[in-house]
Order: structure tokens, then sequence, then C-alpha cells
């Protein structure tokens, strides 16, 4: 289902479920990233549905606040982003031990460096010129980063919450759109 056009990344407090027939194959990521094939067959078989809660804090913070719920046997853990890109530590169930920051910038303001050659396809397909979500993590452990943009873009004329995502583990990288239907504000559904 599209988003609606006043649903923006600045007001994201809703469900969204992958659309996988519109996102890309996640499992050439998953597999960089060093998951197991069972591991990357279950997430692909199963259904993801984002709890997703939009607030500042008291010293005016944002915040994006996910809770994944997967359906089909892969617990998931809850993705909390404070957007002042500032590193934080997050022990995740299914990528390990991690390291990430988050901020909202424009796509164009990338640096070059940080998209490391991606920053055209980063920038592209969003419906409107403003900041999205940057989102950056590393996994010391197994030796890969990813850089996330997080926005609204149009897909086959329609509206969704979209992430582009950029994994690189040493001189391989791996690229892939993930797609998301809209299902309700968060309070509705």
């Amino acid at each position: 289902m599209a988003a609606p056009p006043e649903v923006t990344i600045k007001n994201l407090s809703e469900l969204h479920s992958q659309n996988k027939d519109l996102s890309d194959d996640f499992d050439p990521v998953l597999a960089l990233q060093g998951m197991s094939w069972l591991t990357r067959k279950a997430i692909g078989f199963a259904s993801v549905t984002q709890h997703i809660k939009h607030y500042t804090d008291s010293a005016s913070k944002p915040h994006i606040d996910i809770q994944q719920i997967v359906i089909g046997g892969i617990e998931a853990s809850p993705e909390n982003r404070t957007l002042d890109w500032t590193e934080r530590t997050h022990s995740d169930r299914i990528f390990g031990e991690l390291v990430g920051r988050s901020r909202y910038i424009k796509p164009a303001d990338l640096p070059e460096a940080e998209a490391g050659g991606d920053k055209d396809w980063l920038a592209e397909g969003w419906d409107e010129e403003g900041e999205k979500v940057e989102s950056f993590v590393e996994n010391k452990e197994a030796g890969w980063t990813a850089l996330q943009i997080w926005g609204f873009g149009e897909v086959d004329g329609t509206r969704y919450y979209v992430r582009r995502v950029v994994v690189q583990k040493g001189a391989e990288k791996m690229r892939a759109r993930l797609v998301y239907n809209y299902v309700g504000k968060l309070e509705e559904a």
C-alpha cells in the first residue's frame, strides 16, 4: 500500500511491511555480512513488519525506534536510533556487536568518502529533495560496514518507505533497495 503524502521521514510513527516483490534480493548482502545459509533462507522466507516510533527527547534530540516483528521464527532486535551522529554500541541478535551512528542529511550532501563511490545511487529515487535518515553501522569483528539512507520514494509510480543499503567487507561491496508497504499509523494498527 502506498504511503500517504503527509507521512515524511520527520514524522515517521507508522507500521510498514516489507514488499519483497519490489525490494532487491537481500540474500547476497546477508552472505557478505557472514550470515549462514540457513539464517539467510529463514530471513528470506520471513515476513517483516516495522513498528516505527519517531519522537524528540527532552534534550531536543530526534529518535527513531523500530521494533521489527518477524513472522517465520526469527527474533529481531530493536533498532533504536538517536539522530545526532554520535557513535553508539548495539548488540544485535542477528548481526552481532555493532557500532553505529545516525543523522538527518540531504543525500546530495553525503561526503563522497563516506558514500564509497555510491553517492549517486544513494541519492536517486527519492520523492522530495529534503533530508533523509543516514545510518552507518560497523561490525568490527566480522569486518563489514553498512551505510543506509531511509526516506520516501516512488517505485513503479507509487510512493513507499524505502531504504537504500550499501554493505562493504574489504574490497567487496553489495547494494540493495528495500521497499516497504504502508500499513497504517502506529496508534491505528
